[in-house]
């Protein structure tokens, strides 16, 4: 993609669409049309910032203010999730490096979401997890590895606490 293009999109994406005076039919509209994956009834709060458009957000989902998606790997969030107010969703990162320069090679791990899961404000997954369905993910949480499905996750890092019925 060509500097203009990703200034362009970038514009778009995390000025426009993000814009709080715009409704949420027009967002997901617009980022539909960028090349997200974007179900039925979902909410995508103002202020939520996109690395780029390999997004998938299943149908009756809500992404709350100010969420991060990193998206240098694609996100998969699952339907009928809740993601709680500036959650982080990392899919870069870099090697370690030899002692002149600590940080190496550019890294990419997807992350996904599994349908039905809950995560409280400010919750951070790193690239390459996994989070079950059905998973509740306490705020605050630093979630460095897969969850297994339909537990509740809390700490950093992030670890089961109990399992959920």
């Amino acid at each position: 993609m060509s500097e203009f293009a990703t200034i362009r999109r970038d514009l778009l994406l995390n000025g426009v669409l993000a814009w709080p005076a715009l409704s949420n039919r027009p967002r997901v509209a617009g980022l539909r049309a960028l090349g997200m994956r974007i179900g039925t009834g979902v909410y995508v709060a103002p202020g939520c910032w996109f690395g780029g458009t390999d997004v998938v957000i299943g149908s009756g989902t809500y992404l709350q203010y100010g969420c991060f998606v990193d998206n240098a790997g694609p996100v998969r969030i699952g339907r009928l999730c809740s993601i709680g107010m500036e959650t982080m969703l990392l899919t870069g990162t870099h090697e370690i490096g030899d002692a002149q320069r600590r940080r190496g090679l550019d890294r990419n791990a997807p992350v996904t979401i599994g349908d039905g899961c809950w995560f409280g404000a400010r919750v951070t997954v790193t690239p390459g997890v996994t989070v079950g369905q059905g998973c509740v993910v306490g705020s605050g949480a630093v979630v460095v590895e897969d969850c297994e499905p339909d537990g509740l996750y809390v700490g950093s890092p992030a670890r089961r606490v109990r399992d959920l019925g």
